[in-house]
Order: C-alpha cells, then sequence, then structure tokens
C-alpha cells in the first residue's frame, strides 16, 4: 500500500489554475503512476507521474504524461472519459461506505460521481458541482487525435466540500488511488498508483487504495 503527505500550500487558494502546476513543480514532489498490475493483458506503460498539494478548501494535483497514440474525443462532463487518454483520482474518508471518483481525459473533460462500488449507489455530481471543478490543459479543450508520442500535463483543483470534508482533520487520512487509463485508445492501458490485486483491471475497488494524509 503507498502513503504520501499532501503539503499544505495557502498560496494555491490565490492562484489562477493555469499558474499552479509550475508552482507545485518548484514546491512539491512527483510521484509515479506505474503500476502495471495486468502485464499479461494490458503490457503497455505510458510515463506518468503526478504532484498533490492543498490549500484550506482545495486539492491540487498536476499530472504529466508521456504517451503513444493520444485520444480525447469526448469534451462533454459525463461523458465516458475512461475511453480516451485518461487520468483518474479516487478517494474515500475514513469510515465511509462509498468513495467519489474524479476522472479526466487530456482536454479536461470530466467524468465524476460519488458512489458505493463500481455499479451501486452511483450518484453524477450536478453540472453546478462539476463548473466547481477547475481544469488546465496543456493540450487545449478541444477534441482530438494525436499520432506518435505526445507529453502532456493536466491541472486540476478538486473542491473538498465534493469529497465531503468540510473541516481538515489531520488525524483522519484519506484512502485514495490514482490511475492512468485509455480503454479505447490504440494502446489500451491501465495504470495505478497503489497496486491493486485482481485478476482483470478494475479500478473500484477500494480495498486497494493508498493513504495521503492531510
Amino acid at each position: 500500500m503507498k502513503r504520501l503527505n499532501i503539503k499544505f500550500i495557502p498560496e494555491l487558494a490565490e492562484m489562477r489554475i493555469g499558474e499552479v502546476g509550475s508552482y507545485l513543480t518548484a514546491t512539491t514532489l512527483w510521484h509515479a503512476i506505474n503500476c502495471v498490475n495486468w502485464p499479461d493483458q494490458f503490457g503497455y506503460k505510458p510515463q506518468t507521474k503526478f504532484m498533490i498539494g492543498r490549500s484550506e478548501s482545495a486539492l491540487y494535483i498536476h499530472y504529466k504524461v508521456d504517451e503513444l497514440d493520444v485520444k480525447a474525443i469526448y469534451a462533454t462532463d459525463q461523458e465516458p472519459v475512461w475511453q480516451d487518454s485518461c487520468v483518474e483520482f479516487f478517494v474515500q474518508l475514513p469510515n465511509d461506505e462509498g468513495y467519489a471518483n474524479f476522472e479526466f481525459n487530456c482536454i479536461g473533460t470530466a467524468l465524476a460521481t460519488k458512489r458505493k462500488s463500481r455499479n451501486e449507489g452511483i450518484r453524477p455530481f450536478s453540472i453546478d458541482e462539476m463548473a466547481s471543478i477547475e481544469r488546465h490543459a496543456s493540450l487545449g479543450r478541444e477534441p482530438l487525435e494525436k499520432t506518435g508520442k505526445t507529453t502532456w500535463e493536466l491541472t486540476v483543483k478538486i473542491p473538498f466540500g465534493l469529497i465531503g470534508i468540510t473541516s481538515i482533520d489531520k488525524s483522519a487520512p484519506l484512502h485514495t488511488n490514482l490511475y492512468k487509463c485509455g480503454d479505447a485508445t490504440a494502446n489500451p492501458h491501465y495504470l495505478s498508483w497503489s497496486e491493486i490485486g485482481t485478476p482483470t483491471p478494475d479500478f473500484h475497488r477500494p480495498e486497494f487504495f493508498g493513504i495521503m494524509n492531510l
């Protein structure tokens, strides 16, 4: 099980989302999303890493990916972005039966819900809630397909209220996992930050989440 500490960076609260990635690069550390959990079925491993920080009211994640044949055909929130070149963040609070999943393609289109499991108790976030998730994509926001190797970056701001955090409790760690996938890309792949012990790809498994301390 992976563990890390989320650095408190109060300056983030005053920044535009397009400035956050470079500031995180200067103030915190990269972490790899590099677990190839199903190598016999899906061995492709695009280089993927992330940085994470927080203000008093939000999480900030900056992803950087080196990937072959990048694809983003979905431009409207709550469409199936996992089929595109996609990064994801799943999070569960202590003693919570459910968890939240935040999924983003490489142009920043998002799918986000609260749910009890992959198929149960699913509540998609509302239009207003989705609008509160700020994003900055290095590739822009228009649909695209690129052949060959592409480096892309994505910065997201997730308000704590969407996760269910109403006040900072440093004694209550977040249970999380981060993923890189692309179900319908030319090179399907399923990478994770914290290792997953299932026979086939399944990101909706909180029992394999890692730990992040606020």
